[in-house]
């Protein structure tokens, strides 16, 4: 199987006037990895959190819809360990500080990079 970094995921849709996307990650993120719903919710958490989680892929293909779907629903996921080190502080380091704008902006450019 194949094994893929999830990176981050919205509180909210900011392009659908704020409504909740929990729990449409949360089947996507069933769907393409096969785990359970109180492991899902609990990922999809702490991805909120902004603590980056890893997760093996059902059909080990990138290209699978409900992959698809997590990153339309504003997820960001990478198979690039190298970069991942360098976000991985990043992001801790603005978590930390409560820099949530700063956060944003990290994912808004990683969407535009993968």
């Amino acid at each position: 199987m194949k094994e893929i970094t999830l990176l981050s995921f919205p509180r909210t849709d900011a392009y659908n006037g704020g409504s909740s996307v929990k729990v449409p990650a949360i089947k996507a993120l069933r769907r393409f990895s096969g785990i359970g719903l109180k492991e899902a919710k609990d990922i999809i958490e702490e991805l909120q959190e902004g603590h980056i989680q890893k997760v093996s892929l059902v059909e080990g293909d990138l290209e699978t819809e409900a992959l698809k779907d997590f990153h339309r629903l504003g997820g960001i996921y990478t198979s690039d360990d190298k970069l991942l080190t360098l976000l991985e502080d990043a992001l801790k380091v603005a978590v930390a500080q409560k820099q949530y704008g700063v956060v944003t902006h990290v994912s808004a450019a990683l969407n535009l990079i993968f």
